[in-house]
Formats: structure tokens, C-alpha cells, sequence
């Protein structure tokens, strides 16, 4: 199975055999793209779903709950909710205490406000004014997700996994989200060509670079 970086965060995996395999199945869905059809941003691309006019559209937890905003109640019956093949990852926002606080009584107020924001009692309420998948798996069923959606986001908080807690996590995401991004724009030219070596010409030099300062 491929990844994006190792438990220890030392040493990047995306280059690796079973995860170049991945990307590689990811670009040849490019194929079935118009090769005349534009660079659509994400938003685009919703805008297309809702308009009819793409009929399958990946999305984020929260983002199958706001389509009931932009569609009708006849098409929203017809609109269904799966997870990915695979293993899903999940992510988000952190709560993070800084150990700058030298009086005990606050370090002990900002850990108690920690454990209140993340618990049972408060992540229902918190997802669902959000509309995210909540920071634990018990208050999933408080949470008033529309029921079409229950089954896939119930197997999703089952099977995923989070990306490891490493150092520069966020200059990996985004090198790799800028090289993808030219991965897909170069294929798109050709969708022919050898994939292999597309894939070997942006991704050993970024391997390599990331490892020398991991």
C-alpha cells in the first residue's frame, strides 16, 4: 500500500512503486476528460454537478450537506453519498496548546478547554453548525446528517485513517498539491504517453528534495 510519508515523518513514501501505481490509475481517469474542456476550479466543478451536467463529483464530508442548498427537492432524491474506493483519510484543524504558559492554573484551563471542545457533549453540536465530520466516532450518531448520507459516513469514521502528527507536514502537502497539479496539466497533453516516466521526471526530484530536509 502507498503513502504520503513515513511514521516518522523522516522519509517521503509518494515515490514509491505502490504509490506511483495510484497516481497512475489517478491521471488515466484524465483521459476520459474533453481534452478541450478548460481547468475547472474546485467550485466549478460543484457548479457542474449541480447543473446536471457531471454526474459522479469527490467532495469533502461537508460539502454532500450544503447541495441541499443549491439543488431542488426532486434532484436531491436521486443524489447518493459513497465513500472512495480505498481507505479514507481524514483531517482538519488542530488544537494545539503552546508551551508558553509558565502559571499552572492556565496550563490547566487551556487542557480543559481542549477536552471540552472535543467532547461527546460538544462535537455534535460543533459538526453540525459546521457541517464537518465530527473529531471523535461516538457523537456521529448525534450528529443530524441528512439519512441518505449515515451509511458512508459511518463507514467512513470506521475505516479511515489521519495522516501522521510530523514535522513540515504542511510543506509536503503543499510541494506535492503543486506537482500534482503540473503532473495533471502535462498528461492532459497527451494522455498517450508514457505515464512512468512522467511520473519518475517530477516525483524522485521532489522525493529527494523533501528527504534532505525532513
Amino acid at each position: 500500500m502507498g503513502g504520503f510519508i513515513s511514521s516518522n515523518g523522516k522519509k517521503t513514501l509518494f515515490n514509491s512503486l505502490d504509490s506511483r501505481a495510484g497516481l497512475a490509475a489517478f491521471l488515466d481517469l484524465f483521459r476520459f476528460l474533453p481534452g478541450d474542456s478548460p481547468a475547472l476550479e474546485f467550485e466549478d466543478c460543484l457548479d457542474m454537478f449541480a447543473q446536471g451536467r457531471a454526474a459522479v463529483i469527490p467532495v469533502t464530508s461537508h460539502y454532500p450537506a450544503n447541495l441541499e442548498e443549491w439543488l431542488d427537492s426532486s434532484t436531491m432524491e436521486q443524489v447518493g453519498l459513497a465513500p472512495l474506493p480505498g481507505i479514507s483519510w481524514v483531517g482538519g484543524d488542530n488544537l494545539v496548546i503552546w508551551n508558553h504558559v509558565y502559571k499552572r492554573s492556565l496550563q490547566q484551563a487551556a487542557l480543559s478547554l481542549v477536552k471540552f471542545l472535543t467532547s461527546q457533549k460538544v462535537q455534535p453540536a460543533y459538526a453540525n453548525r459546521r457541517i464537518i465530520l465530527p473529531a471523535r466516532k461516538d457523537a456521529l450518531p448525534l450528529v443530524s446528517y441528512p439519512v441518505m448520507y449515515k451509511s458512508a459516513l459511518n463507514q467512513i469514521m470506521e475505516n479511515c485513517r489521519s495522516h501522521y502528527a510530523v514535522r513540515l507536514w504542511t510543506r509536503v502537502e503543499n510541494s506535492l498539491g503543486v506537482v500534482i497539479k503540473k503532473l495533471i496539466t502535462e498528461y492532459r497533453k497527451d494522455v498517450e504517453q508514457d505515464k512512468d516516466a512522467l511520473l519518475e521526471k517530477y516525483l524522485r526530484p521532489l522525493a529527494r528534495n523533501l528527504d534532505n530536509i525532513l
